[in-house]
């Protein structure tokens, strides 16, 4: 069939011959490799996610593995409330007051306050990363008291111990042994509190703690 087409139009010419061979030369170097491409080649490549898009491209022959790094760390509890970053958005409260506990004239008050009032002893603190000490009054004849809570949101701070007069109080969690025997204020190292860790916080005075203005307090530094 194909000879009888080519006797009809009176077969090939040689320039014809030649430039069909230089094509079938030309693809079989092609299907070896040994014809260079025209479409840019992009190597294996490692993206470091940054403070701005980064792109590839467009028209590039990959030839290598593209990686776009990721980071175990990129969790809610790693970013201030109320960030999104890729995505994720934070639940980790800004550097401030964390936790704060009070004992007034025999009573003891507490909140965790995660936006609301704790009491009309104290002004209004957002944000927390420990549970709620419930409110109550202190039993007649007490001497000695402790109230324990837990570390909801993990987060590194101190303790600060503030108190109207002489009095023993300390706290303790993990390895954190703070105490505080006298009037004014008082500030412990710097403490990684993890989540679920237990803190207890205890007064033993020997008397019952009338006319005490006592604060103590839990701050994030970071």
């Amino acid at each position: 069939m194909a000879k009888a087409v080519l006797k009809a139009v009176g077969g090939l010419s040689a320039a014809d011959k030649e430039t069909a061979r230089q094509w079938m030369v030309e693809g079989h170097e092609i299907l070896r490799g040994r014809v260079a491409g025209s479409i840019p080649a992009r190597g294996a490549a490692t993206i470091t996610p940054g403070t701005s898009d980064q792109t590839i491209p467009a028209g590039l022959y990959l030839n290598g593995e593209q990686t776009i790094r990721g980071d175990a760390g990129l969790i809610p509890e790693n970013i201030r409330g109320g960030a999104n970053i890729f995505g994720v958005t934070g639940v980790l409260p800004a550097a401030g007051v964390v936790g704060i506990f009070g004992l007034c004239g025999g009573e003891w008050y507490a909140d965790y306050v995660y936006g609301g009032k704790w009491s009309t002893y104290g002004p209004t603190f957002t944000g927390s990363c420990i549970s709620q000490i419930p409110a109550e009054t202190t039993p007649d004849g007490a001497r000695s008291r402790t109230y324990s809570t837990t570390v909801t949101t993990a987060f590194t701070g101190v303790v600060q111990i503030s108190c109207s007069r002489s009095f023993n109080v300390s706290v303790t969690s993990g390895n954190l042994s703070f105490s505080s025997t006298s009037s004014g204020d008082k500030v412990s190292e710097q403490h990684v509190f993890n989540l679920g860790d237990k803190i207890n916080i205890s007064w033993n005075n020997g008397q019952r703690p009338y006319g005490i203005m006592l604060l103590v307090m839990f701050l994030r530094t970071k």
